[in-house]
């Protein structure tokens, strides 16, 4: 009998195995607004739970061919699929959206997805200037002051901004869609800062600034100035 009890829990694992295998297909194709197939974007997907239904862990990527299509191998279930184009001022399909695009596939099933359209962004800066070099001392230090920069939509999205260092400060970027509410947010400890009327901003317990890219402004930005730092007290 154990031959047989042996040969059953292979074939019961061999089932278990193949249920979770990619055995079915994903396929789609990314377009900007104007319908062009995008060469290059990056197409994720993840599972995503149904319900109380927690799914078994699975992500997968793909790179869109000259044609703008992509093909994902994928198991039974259901699943968020998101694209993007790095380097480019195309939005990212996820960021901006309540109702992004998702997946439900059977065992063995080919799914072909709508195109998922890309829409141009706008470049929202945050500059920080900093004359004095306060901002790379701190950085420097082991428990320093530290300055959190990003910006929340509407839909109650946090998202930090990318950095990069300037010779007399930091600007902050990121790519925002037009005509769309959202907070700029400061948030950090033991630095003093000022507008650019001049005005002290208080980032201890989180600044915001609301605001939105408006018509076919391709460009805005917000500017603040270090002064110093600053104690819990507001003490520089």
């Amino acid at each position: 009998m154990t031959w047989r009890w042996a040969c059953l829990a292979i074939a019961l694992a061999g089932a278990l195995l193949w249920a979770q295998a990619p055995n079915g297909q994903i396929v789609g194709q990314v377009r900007d607004e104007r319908l062009r197939p995008v060469d290059g974007a990056r197409v994720d997907i993840h599972a995503v739970p149904v319900g109380k239904t927690l799914p078994k862990p699975f992500q997968a990527s793909a790179t869109t061919k000259a044609d703008g299509t992509y093909l994902i191998a994928v198991p039974s279930g259901t699943f968020l699929v998101c694209a993007n184009m790095r380097g480019s001022q195309l939005l990212d399909s996820c960021t901006w959206t309540t109702a992004p695009a998702r997946a439900i596939v059977a065992g063995g099933q080919r799914l072909e997805l709508a195109p998922i359209v890309l829409k141009r962004g706008h470049l929202l800066t945050v500059r920080l200037d900093d004359a004095r070099g306060v901002l790379a001392q701190e950085d420097s230090k082991r428990g320093g002051a530290r300055l959190l920069v990003g910006i929340s939509t509407r839909y109650g999205m946090f998202r930090p901004m990318a950095s990069r260092r300037l010779p007399t400060g930091r600007i902050h970027e990121v790519l925002v869609p037009r005509d769309t509410p959202l907070e700029v947010s400061l948030h950090g400890r033991g630095f003093a800062l000022a507008d650019e009327k001049g005005a002290a901003v208080d980032v201890r317990r989180g600044y915001q600034v609301s605001m939105k890219v408006e018509g076919d402004r391709s460009r805005k930005q917000l500017v603040f100035r270090i002064n110093g730092v600053q104690d819990d007290g507001g003490k520089k």
